[in-house]
């Protein structure tokens, strides 16, 4: 059952003052100005730069999707529950739009307006955050859009200007209140260049601020050039499916299944100079450590936890530089693809190298890459690009179907 939202501002009330912050994103220039935007399908984008972001858009009747992702929501954790954003959501929403913006990034707040009120998807008990009122809360009026793009103002320009550098609080708080008439004219929709003058003594484009004010309609006389996004008929079935495992549960699923795999035969790829460069700094290693060092790395797309142990078993640092993505990209083969974990026990003289495509080998450790479990992600890209006859038996384990099906024993594919 959909939840009510009455904490967030009304939609048109966000939209102004979100507005705003475009246009004076872009009246600034080389401040974040494509963070804040409106987007050429009319949807109104805000970016932080640090990887939080919300959209809102119209859809026809009268009607507003809000979504976005902030790293303080809860609805996206691996290790929690997995969260349907749209299990309760009406036929009406863009689904179209939807996937398009799927596309670009994960989802982790999706709220919609029938005319009447805000409301979402009811969420699993463990989640009391989702981040959308750290998007909202600035503009739910002229006071808190005033304080935000006040102090984008100050803290992007007025700080740099010499006129400033000795300005009393008399000065920044006239400053501020110029703003906040700003606010009071944007919250009327009435905006005039006139408006914008006092802010021609600073750096700062008024033709591209009033640019953006009068594509959102809040410009005096104008109305808001997007056109409505087409509404759903019908809730698409793949959206009221319901997820059985999170992305934690998932990877260690897939885990003591990696770890029973037996290896298949390869034969060992070609010298390289990544290989000889390691070989190199081991050998050297070695020769300082009693005689023999053991270095063992495990690897995903983008990241990798590597160990380095003396001839005794005592744990030594590992030096910065070893070339662990270079030899990996180094050695890929086209058909049997890439290993997921290396092995090199050097001294002085030789190195004796171990390498695993196809299982977690006992001499791997307990980590695999970063975190906990197999990483799917990075194994199923993996997979997809290997020659389909060089894949292990228990690659069908990350194929998506799992999360909403998951097999009562992962070692025994089920009949489908």
């Amino acid at each position: 059952m959909a939840r009510t939202a009455d904490r967030l501002p009304h939609p048109e009330t966000l939209w102004s003052f979100a507005s705003a912050k475009a246009a004076v994103a872009a009246g600034m220039g080389s401040f974040w100005p494509e963070g804040r935007r409106i987007a050429e399908d009319g949807s109104l984008v805000l970016e932080d730069g640090g990887g939080n972001w919300c959209r809102l858009v119209r859809v026809e009747g009268g009607r507003f999707l809000l979504v976005g992702w902030d790293r303080s929501g809860e609805t996206t954790n691996p290790y929690r529950t997995p969260t349907n954003l749209f299990a309760d959501a009406p036929s009406w929403l863009p689904w179209e739009w939807i996937g398009r913006a799927e596309e670009r990034r994960a989802l982790g707040f999706a709220y919609w307006w029938d005319g009447r009120e805000w409301a979402r998807s009811d969420y699993p008990g463990d989640v009391e955050e989702d981040g959308v009122g750290y998007h909202t809360g600035p503009y739910r009026d002229a006071a808190s859009a005033t304080e935000g793009i006040g102090a984008l103002l100050e803290d992007g320009h007025l700080a740099e200007l010499e006129e400033w550098e000795d300005a009393g609080q008399e000065e920044f708080d006239a400053f501020r209140a110029r703003v906040g008439e700003l606010m009071e004219a944007v919250g009327h929709r009435a905006v005039t260049g006139a408006d914008l003058g006092f802010l021609s003594d600073i750096p700062f484009d008024a033709d591209a601020a009033m640019s953006v004010l009068r594509r959102a309609g809040v410009a005096a006389g104008t109305s808001p050039e997007a056109v409505p996004v087409p509404a759903g008929t019908e809730v698409p079935a793949e959206r009221l499916r319901v997820r059985r495992l999170s992305d934690r549960e998932w990877c260690l699923l897939v885990e003591p299944v990696m770890r029973a795999c037996r290896e298949r035969e390869r034969p060992a790829p070609p010298e390289t100079g990544p290989l000889r460069e390691l070989s190199d700094a081991l050998r050297a290693l070695a020769a300082d450590h009693g005689g023999a060092v053991t270095y063992t790395v495990s690897m995903g797309e983008w990241s990798a936890s590597p160990s380095l142990t003396a001839a005794d078993g005592s744990w030594l640092d590992v030096p910065p530089g070893l070339p662990d993505f270079t030899l990996r990209r180094a050695e890929a083969h086209p058909e049997h693809g890439r290993w997921f974990f290396l092995r090199v026990r050097a001294t002085p003289e030789a190195v004796e190298v171990d390498r695993a495509y196809d299982h977690w080998p006992e001499w791997a450790g307990e980590r695999f890459a970063i975190g906990g479990g197999v990483p799917v992600g990075d194994v199923a890209a993996e997979m997809e690009r290997r020659d389909p006859r060089w894949r292990p038996d228990w690659v069908w384990l990350l194929d998506e179907e799992v999360v909403y099906d998951p097999p009562a024993d992962p070692f025994a594919r089920p009949e489908r």
